[in-house]
């Protein structure tokens, strides 16, 4: 018994190339493009009392008690698509009146990761602990840097609760996306 060999029409391969680039292009964000750029919106964490302003021409999720993917302090993700190599995370931890060295040291404890190992601590880096205010109320910002990636940390403490609202980008972009990171810090606001 012989085996036929069927091959596949020069349309239908070309077709079903530009249905797998035309994915690609939407998960990555890339493809369609139909967000302005300089335009805010607003996203509104009721759970956890917070809302924050963020481009349009980027995407926020917001996450309940379990967090993303098991990081059960992240509650807010915004990022241009999926698969993005910068990130935004507001991170969130219940507390009694926490003063803001209270919120350095919680998020001393989350980058600790970074220091685990002797490796590691030869590829990080901290740029200096700065203070700082939004809208009267004290900040602290920290910025490090930890392989070829960049972050700058600005923590916040409110009366029942810490706050530190973290940008993740490649070292080489980082500054590209200060801008627009300072205006969701400065936009960061309690639920009255």
């Amino acid at each position: 018994m012989k085996r036929k060999i069927r091959y596949v029409s020069g349309p239908t391969a070309l077709l079903f190339i530009v249905g797998w680039l035309a994915a690609f292009a939407l998960l990555t964000g890339r493809w369609p493009n139909t967000r302005p750029d300089g335009e805010y919106k607003t996203i509104t964490n009721t759970e956890y009392g917070f809302t924050v302003d963020y481009p349009t021409k980027w995407s926020a999720q917001i996450y309940g008690e379990y967090g993303l993917k098991g990081a059960d302090q992240i509650k807010l993700r915004i990022a241009h698509s999926v698969f993005d190599q910068f990130v935004i995370y507001v991170n969130y931890q219940r507390a009694t009146k926490p003063t803001l060295q209270e919120v350095i040291d919680w998020g001393n404890e989350l980058t600790s990761r970074f220091r685990s190992t002797q490796e590691s601590i030869a590829q990080y880096e901290e740029f200096g602990l700065q203070y700082d205010m939004i809208q009267d109320t004290p900040i602290a910002r920290l910025r490090y840097r930890s392989w070829d990636r960049m972050y700058e940390d600005i923590y916040i403490a409110r009366s029942n609760d810490m706050i530190i609202i973290t940008l993740q980008a490649p070292k080489g972009d980082f500054d590209s996306y200060l801008e627009d990171f300072n205006a969701i810090v400065a936009s960061f606001r309690p639920l009255e």
